[in-house]
């Protein structure tokens, strides 16, 4: 008997030096994007075909041209070809415009323009391939009966939809360019 109270009494020593490990649920943190960084990918996200360096780059341009920043970086950013076409609500999603500009459907000042990143000045005109035309009319009306129309014609931009053509009257502003996304051009230019 003697014998087992001192096993038992080792146990109990043993024991307090053995520690207990619980299984706790941790908290469950929810990841956070900052804003500043979220916003400069919303803006790469919209503008498909410009990576970071030439954000940065178009800043420098932009710096080095008369008149201000701002407005430069706008008509520099703006005035490319892809996001021209896309304010036109000719064609309803900037991958269906890189393609369709990719093909050889675009015509500025009567010249073919299958770039995607062909800046157009103030001034300029430029129209689409005749045989496109239908197209446009049926997706245009389409889009018009159902209520789908993205956003309204740029304050920027004066489009004819029965001759489908447009231009650019005046340079865009940094007002103008609200939908689909706010652009906040010094975090875009990653604080030129």
């Amino acid at each position: 008997m003697i014998h087992l109270n001192k096993t038992a009494f080792r146990l109990d020593k043993l024991r307090r030096f053995i520690y207990r490990i619980d299984i706790i649920n941790p908290r469950r943190h929810k990841k956070t994007i900052k804003k500043e960084f979220f916003s400069i990918r919303l803006v790469k996200l919209f503008f498909l075909t410009l990576q970071y360096r030439q954000f940065r780059k178009m800043a420098k341009v932009a710096a080095e041209k008369d008149g201000t920043f701002e407005s430069n970086f706008c008509l520099l950013l703006e005035g490319r070809l892809v996001p021209m076409i896309y304010r036109t609500n000719f064609i309803y999603s900037m991958f269906e415009a890189i393609a369709f500009v990719r093909e050889g459907n675009v015509y500025v000042n009567n010249e073919l323009q299958n770039y995607v990143n062909y800046v157009v000045k103030v001034g300029d005109f430029f129209t689409f391939e005749r045989r496109r035309w239908t197209q446009f009319r049926y997706n245009f009306l389409k889009r018009y009966q159902t209520g789908t129309l993205i956003f309204s014609t740029p304050r920027y931009m004066y489009i004819n939809y029965k001759l489908y053509y447009a231009f650019m009257e005046r340079a865009p502003r940094r007002k103008d360019l609200v939908y689909p996304i706010k652009l906040d051009i010094y975090r875009a230019t990653a604080y030129f």
